[in-house]
């Protein structure tokens, strides 16, 4: 495949299916326990683009619509409206705030990354619970 091919493919909007096969692949739970559940939040995996960790969080106020809405070509911004700065950071790139923090001490602002210190304090109470692991 050239250049040209590789450019293409990577500007083109990805499919709905191919969309919803990316959320599939991401989307923990609720999906296998219980459905009803989707309004409170979700739980997603992600990969860390810095240091290859596979995490599982569960993000307060997530939907899928969010999610497709990002998918699709909307900004994180946009899409993830009420989800804090960490949370869409973990969504895009699977990078925790504490990775974020070691790796670039000089960009880190503990107060963008707790914009809505309440809402993490549940989530990071579901994770200890749900996965028996500290927030990161």
């Amino acid at each position: 495949m050239d250049i040209t091919n590789i450019i293409s493919k990577a500007l083109s909007k990805p499919t709905d299916s191919e969309i919803e096969d990316r959320i599939d692949e991401m989307v923990i739970y609720p999906k296998d326990i219980d459905p009803s559940l989707y309004e409170h939040g979700l739980v997603i995996r992600r990969v860390s683009m810095l240091t290859g960790k596979t995490r599982e969080k569960f993000v307060e106020g997530l939907t899928l619509n969010m999610l497709r809405q990002w998918m699709a070509g909307e900004s994180s911004q946009i899409a993830f409206t009420g989800i804090n700065a960490e949370y869409r950071e973990f969504i895009q790139t699977g990078i925790t705030a504490a990775e974020w923090g070691t790796a670039f001490p000089e960009f880190h602002d503990d107060d963008e990354w707790n914009d809505h210190q309440e809402s993490q304090k549940i989530a990071d109470t579901f994770n200890t619970v749900f996965y028996n692991e500290g927030g990161e």
